[in-house]
């Protein structure tokens, strides 16, 4: 954006200009991203994954720019079929197939994604009140210095009196911020 390029506009997956790249949600209720950056290479892939071998022979598909001429048709096509199946039978078609694609993740599925766990993104660590929570470790990290604990965030109004005693205030003055409501 810095460099005047334009910026990206939301595109409903339901209206796309390219049904190559684009979201198309599971018979699970999970959604893949297609990514055929390549589309011509790897259209042949998707029609096979797809179980669509005549989408190959249909002349409405026939060359990229028919493609995305078409692109709404064509998602009215690919959207039932990938609605069908779970996210499971996709990605194992579509690997099988070597289409490029990935699973759009929610952010509530991301807490126990192996992914993240084993680059060791996801911390154990302790709340407030010391429980046990699972939080995003600290991405800074010095060669031959152990990581960071993660910590919580103070609680509101922690270390008030550690401050305000720092910047002068003896506890009467705090007991009068107190009764007035200026502080917890």
């Amino acid at each position: 954006m810095l460099c005047g390029a334009e910026s990206y506009r939301h595109v409903d997956c339901r209206e796309p200009d390219n049904a190559l790249v684009n979201q198309y949600e599971t018979g699970d209720g999970e959604w893949i991203l297609l990514a055929m950056v390549q589309e011509d290479k790897l259209w042949p892939g998707l029609c096979r994954a797809l179980e669509r071998p005549d989408l190959l022979a249909d002349l409405r598909f026939g060359t990229r720019a028919e493609r995305r001429a078409r692109a709404k048709e064509l998602y009215a096509i690919v959207a039932p079929i990938f609605a069908s199946r779970d996210y499971a039978h996709w990605r194992k078609a579509l690997d099988e197939q070597g289409v490029t694609f990935t699973h759009v993740t929610r952010l509530d599925s991301l807490v126990h994604d192996p992914q993240l766990e084993a680059a060791g993104i996801l911390r154990e660590g302790r709340d407030s009140r010391g429980r046990a929570v699972r939080s995003i470790a600290n991405p800074i990290a010095i060669d031959g210095s152990p990581p960071v604990e993660t910590r919580p965030a103070p609680a509101i109004g922690q270390h008030t009196d550690e401050v305000l005693a720092g910047l002068g205030y003896d506890e009467a003055a705090r007991a009068a911020l107190r009764s007035r409501g200026a502080i917890r």
